[in-house]
């Protein structure tokens, strides 16, 4: 079973990803998470994606796959999803976990990355991963739907008991 948190931001999720895989410690991670950067000084913040097993947390253009900016939006970059994206999920089916930290709008137009997303979702390695709950693309659309995936929302009165339920439903 694959299983995929939702909710508000900076609700919790990747602190529940964080202890989930303190108590999996997964021989072989694969798949990605993206990260924030600091704001720029116009307060735009880059966001990144790093292969999920990565130690060190490179933050080049190469895989920039995104700027949030305060009073524009979100500017995408497609192209870096289908580089640094696909070589992340590369070898994803030969790991014990896939991490996919997170899922939202930025991936929308990175259609070789978008599936090979629903190709492992069709897949045997279990998956925990986030899907932003305001995300309205086919991407996100299709792992809400999809039959091997648990939705689990983390809200401010669950996220500190939520993992056993995490687990259990990894597990299954």
């Amino acid at each position: 079973m694959h299983v995929f948190l939702t909710g508000p931001v900076q609700i919790g999720k990747s602190t529940l990803i964080a202890a989930a895989l303190e108590q999996l410690r997964p021989e072989r991670l694969g798949g990605f998470r993206t990260v924030s950067a600091k704001p720029e000084a116009d307060g735009s913040r880059p966001v990144y994606l790093h292969p999920a097993a990565a130690q060190d947390l490179l933050c080049e253009v190469y895989n920039r796959v995104g700027i949030r900016h305060p009073a524009l939006g979100i500017a995408s970059f497609p192209d870096a999803f289908e580089t640094a994206g696909l070589a992340a999920l590369e070898g994803a089916e030969d790991c014990d976990l896939i991490l996919m930290d997170e899922i939202g709008r930025m991936e929308r137009h990175a259609e070789g990355y978008s599936a090979r997303i629903r190709t492992l979702l069709d897949g045997a390695v279990p998956i925990l991963g986030v899907v932003q709950k305001k995300a309205d693309t086919p991407l996100a659309g299709h792992i809400r739907s999809h039959p091997n995936v648990c939705l689990l929302e983390v809200s401010e009165e669950n996220r500190d008991t939520l993992l056993p339920e995490l687990l259990r439903a990894l597990r299954a």
